[in-house]
Order: structure tokens, then C-alpha cells, then sequence
């Protein structure tokens, strides 16, 4: 391949290359699976017209700027800037390009395609923001005539079959609430995503929009919605398809328009109000009763929230057989189900073979079995290494969305939830074992307290400072993570020191089965988040240092 640009940072692989036969456009790979269009001096060498006649045939995300006049327009993930030409095209006034990837801008957009892209992240119109989707969105102090999403999503975890266990939320019901409400009366949200024959994505997408649109008091959230259908850039058996959601209902001149246009690209209509050929998106829309349809259909489309941000997650519970009858693109996003249940299986199957298995086959081991003195903290300590990890990896999920980016939650979190536990461990280091069972009185319900109040208090935190920097995001995130560490920190040190005293013999079962409750409960976590969402899983990580607390009883002597 003739790759003419490469580059790494902590979250992403970008490479730029030429494409067979053609000198005026090249292709961007980001994480070697998503791709965007790099258009050589659109403006230069094409007149508007004929950007709008020609090139817009090749993508059907070009379709909303027809609605639009003079518009302002938020594009979410610009890459190499397609949309912000088609924006251009039909006359935008202002272009906000919002990109978390610094490569993409500094490397490739405003470095060495600078010159070939026409100059086009420097144009006057075009203000590039260097931020995540929802983070802008939230500090936006402006309204938009469109907001724009085009198959905005890193694939990184691709690669590793994990794409359906990622989380992404720009796809969520309160996502979806916030692009609303940044829109002007008539304004559109846009969004581009693949249309699989049997709908999963695109029928979850309007899942989300209508949720939303009900949420906000909007009647007949049907009527605000056209779906439209194009397999002109379709690189896989799967159509491409852009969801159109109109603040105020689409009328009949409008939904022409977009009739005509996608005529000109040999494009279908999926949905829209007037329409009422049967098919999964018109059933949809006048169902009853939105939870029975969920119910009833195939798939999971039910709409993926903050809480939930598994947009890509599409099996029902644990359906593994059916991965392999999806079409390529959801089978390559929900193998990550597979994996999981895989690591579940070798991690549960090691543990016995290691751990129970000597256990259960030595004398010593059958012996330290039947005396409750030794099972008892022996228990102890799998329910704090179940409920220290599943805590850990909540928070981390659920900061995610306030920091940003993956990358940044994994770095914040888990540097300061582990030195903030080495602190909390250094502080129980005057205790013999006689007072640190005393402090442990009072370690436990703290630990649980707390975990309580930071459930119910992070959102409420998040959304009130969600529009600050990310310096200071930063900080506040390391501010709430930090008590709780503190505290997490303590009950195994404390009861370490009782084994120490009364079951020396029993101290390294103590260290491996609690490592190996961390293991198995960090793939329990992600289960159970897909289940029933991070909130669950932190609370349930709290129970899990409620049962360590009426193990540990009255001690090793009771």
C-alpha cells in the first residue's frame, strides 16, 4: 500500500495513503478500520456546484446540509474534513470542527496536508477544537442549525474483538438530549452509521433519538425523524445510513427535498413520516409500547444510556451462537462478547486448577478447610478483592465520559486510586492485631458510605462542571477518586495482621485468592455493567464489602 503518513499516540494508529488511480483525494486509516477522506483543494479545483452535484454522491452524510441556509454547523469527529466541505458547499456561515485526535489536526490536517487539503482546517469559516464531542458540547454557549456525526467511533479495539464491550458516549440518550438542545428551532442532528439488513445500529440509533426527543416533551417524536439509505461508499454488505433528527416536525416540502436528493445518488428511503411501507423503522415508530417491541425484537436496540454506553453491544444476554450468522461489520463488533466469556472461563478454570485444586487434593489443604477459623478470612479476603476491583472499574467507566477519553479515565483513575490505597495501607501501619480489628469497626462503614455517596453524587458533579477543561476535570476526578482509595486501602492490611497472628500458615492462600477474586471480578464487572450499568456494579461492589464485613465477624478467635 502507498501509506505516505503514519503516527501513534496513547489511543489511536493513523496512517494516510494514496488511492490506486486517483490523485485528488487520499485516504486516512485511523486504528487501520475507520476511514475518512482527505479532498485535494476542494475549492480550488471544484466549484461548489459541482461539489454538490459529483462529489457528494459518494457520502449520504452530505444529505442534511440541503435544509440548511447560511447555517452554523457543529461537526463531532471531522477527520479529514469531508463534512466540513460539504457544509461549505451549501453555504455555511460558521463551521465548529470538533476533533479529540491532536494527530489528525496538527500531523496531517494542519502540517503535511495543510497545503493539499486547500488550507482547509485554516479557513476562515472553519474553527477546529482540539476537545471530545460531548465535553465541547456541554461548554457550547451556542445553538447550531446542525450537529453532525459521521461514523464517529475509534476501532481500536477492533483488533481484539472487544469493539461491543467499548463504550462510546456520543450514542447515548443523554448524549442525544445535549446535541438537541444545542440545535436552533429548525435545526438538524445528523448522524451517519452503517444499516445492516437486519436493522441493529441504525434501529438502536432511533431508539435513542426518539427516548430522548420523549424525555424533552416532544409529541409524536416520529414525526421529527428521516432516515435515509445509500450503499454509494459501501465497503462491506452493510448500506450506510444518516438519521435525521429536526427540532421542529419535518414538513412535506421537506421531506421532498430529501426525496429528490437521494434520487440523484440512487439512495432509498428508510423512514419518514409520511411513509408507510412496513419495515422494521415505520414498526418501530408506531409501536404502542416501545419496551414490548425492545422485548420482542431479534436484537438488543433498546437505547444505550450514560450508564449504559454499549451502543455496539447488539446480542441478547448471552447468545454466543449467534455471532457467527451476523453480517461481517456485527460480528466484528460483538465477538468481544465471545472474548468475554472466554477470559471468564480460562480465569475461573485456572483459579480452581491453582488455587481451590490444592486445596480441595492436599491433606493440609482438606484440613484448613474444615476449620472455620481458616475459611472465614479466607473469604474475607475474595469478597474485598472482588469488591475492590469492581469499584475500581466503575469509576473508571464511569469518568470515561467526563474525562474525555478511555485513555485518559485509565490513566487518572487507576494512578490515583492506587497510590491513594498505598496511602490508606501506610496508615494502618501502627496497628498491631488487637486495634486494627477495633479500627476495622469503623473502616467498613465508611468504605460502604462512601461508595453510597459518590453513586448518587457523581453525576450530579459531572454534569455541574462537565464544561470545565480537561486540567481541571482532572483534578476534580482525582479529588473524588482519592477519599474513596484511601479507604479501600486499609481493610487488607488490617485483617492481614490478625491472620498474622492467629493463621501465619494460611497467608499465602490469603494474597492468591484475593488476587484471584481481582481477576474474576474485573470480567464479573464488565458483565454485570452490560447487564444492568455501572451504577449497579459499583453498588455491588459495595455489597461485596458489606458480606467481607459480617465474615470478618468478631475475629479469628470467635
Amino acid at each position: 500500500q502507498n501509506v505516505e503518513f503514519q503516527k501513534w499516540n496513547s489511543f489511536s494508529f493513523i496512517t494516510v495513503q494514496g488511492i490506486a488511480g486517483e490523485q485528488t483525494a487520499k485516504v486516512m486509516d485511523i486504528d487501520a478500520d475507520a476511514r475518512t477522506y482527505i479532498i485535494q483543494d476542494p475549492f480550488e479545483l471544484y466549484a461548489a456546484e459541482v461539489i454538490k452535484s459529483e462529489i457528494a454522491k459518494t457520502m449520504i452524510s452530505h444529505v442534511p446540509n440541503i435544509l440548511l441556509q447560511n447555517g452554523e454547523v457543529l461537526i463531532i469527529g471531522p477527520g479529514g474534513g469531508i463534512d466540513v466541505v460539504f457544509a461549505l458547499a451549501w453555504g455555511a456561515k460558521a463551521v465548529d470542527a470538533v476533533e479529540i485526535n491532536p494527530i489528525i489536526v496538527d500531523d496531517v490536517m494542519l502540517d503535511k496536508y495543510r497545503a493539499y487539503s486547500g488550507n482547509l482546517y485554516a479557513r476562515p469559516e472553519v474553527y477546529v477544537h482540539k476537545s471530545e464531542g460531548r465535553s465541547f458540547v456541554a461548554r457550547a454557549n451556542k445553538s447550531y442549525d446542525m450537529v453532525q456525526l459521521t461514523l464517529v467511533d475509534t476501532w481500536a479495539a477492533t483488533s481484539a474483538g472487544a469493539f461491543s464491550l467499548s463504550e462510546n458516549n456520543l450514542y447515548t440518550v443523554e448524549a442525544f438530549t445535549d446535541y438537541i438542545n444545542h440545535l436552533k428551532p429548525d435545526g438538524v442532528v445528523a448522524v451517519t452509521r452503517w444499516l445492516s439488513a437486519k436493522p441493529k445500529e441504525g434501529l438502536r440509533l432511533m431508539a435513542i433519538a426518539m427516548e430522548s426527543a420523549r424525555q424533552l416533551g416532544i409529541v409524536n417524536p416520529h414525526q421529527h425523524i428521516v432516515i435515509i439509505g445509500s450503499n454509494a461508499m459501501a465497503e462491506t454488505e452493510q448500506e450506510m445510513m444518516t438519521l435525521i433528527f429536526k427540532k421542529s416536525p419535518f414538513n412535506q416540502q421537506e421531506v421532498r427535498q430529501i426525496e429528490k436528493r437521494i434520487e440523484l445518488m440512487k439512495g432509498r428511503m428508510v423512514f419518514s413520516p409520511e411513509m408507510r411501507v412496513s419495515n422494521e423503522f415505520t414498526q418501530f415508530a408506531y409501536a404502542p409500547d416501545p419496551q414490548r417491541f425492545y422485548e420482542g425484537y431479534e436484537f438488543n436496540i433498546t437505547p444505550s444510556t450514560d450508564n449504559q454506553p454499549f451502543f455496539f453491544h447488539a446480542l441478547k444476554g448471552a447468545d454466543l451462537a449467534k455471532i457467527m450468522t451476523l453480517d461481517l461489520e456485527s460480528r466484528k463488533n460483538n465477538i468481544g462478547l465471545f472474548n468475554l466469556y472466554v477470559a471468564a472461563v480460562l480465569s475461573l478454570i485456572l483459579v480452581l486448577a491453582f488455587l481451590i485444586g490444592p486445596l480441595v487434593l492436599s491433606k493440609a489443604g482438606r484440613t484448613m478447610l474444615g476449620d472455620w477459623t481458616a475459611i472465614r478470612p479466607l473469604t474475607y479476603f475474595v469478597f474485598i478483592g472482588l469488591g475492590f476491583i469492581m469499584i475500581e472499574i466503575a469509576l473508571m467507566q464511569k469518568l470515561i465520559l467526563f474525562l474525555g477519553h478511555p485513555v485518559y479515565a485509565l490513566a487518572v483513575v487507576l494512578t490515583v486510586i492506587l497510590i491513594s490505597a498505598g496511602t490508606g495501607s501506610y496508615l494502618t501501619r501502627n496497628h498491631d492485631h488487637q486495634t486494627s480489628r477495633r479500627y476495622g469497626r469503623y473502616i467498613f462503614p465508611a468504605i460502604i458510605t462512601g461508595v453510597v455517596v459518590i453513586t448518587f453524587a457523581l453525576p450530579l458533579i459531572i454534569e455541574a462542571t462537565f464544561g470545565l477543561q480537561l486540567f481541571w476535570r482532572i483534578l476534580i476526578a482525582s479529588v473524588i477518586v482519592a477519599p474513596i482509595g484511601v479507604l479501600l486501602g486499609q481493610p487488607f492490611p488490617i485483617e492481614l495482621k490478625a491472620v498474622e497472628h492467629h493463621r501465619r500458615e494460611i497467608i499465602p492462600w490469603v494474597w492468591s485468592l484475593n488476587g484471584a477474586a481481582s481477576v474474576l471480578g474485573s470480567v464479573a464487572a464488565v458483565a454485570l455493567a452490560m447487564a444492568y450499568g455501572f451504577t449497579a456494579v459499583l453498588l455491588i461492589g459495595a455489597g461485596c464489602y458489606v458480606m467481607a464485613f459480617l465474615t470478618r465477624g468478631r475475629g479469628l478467635n470467635s
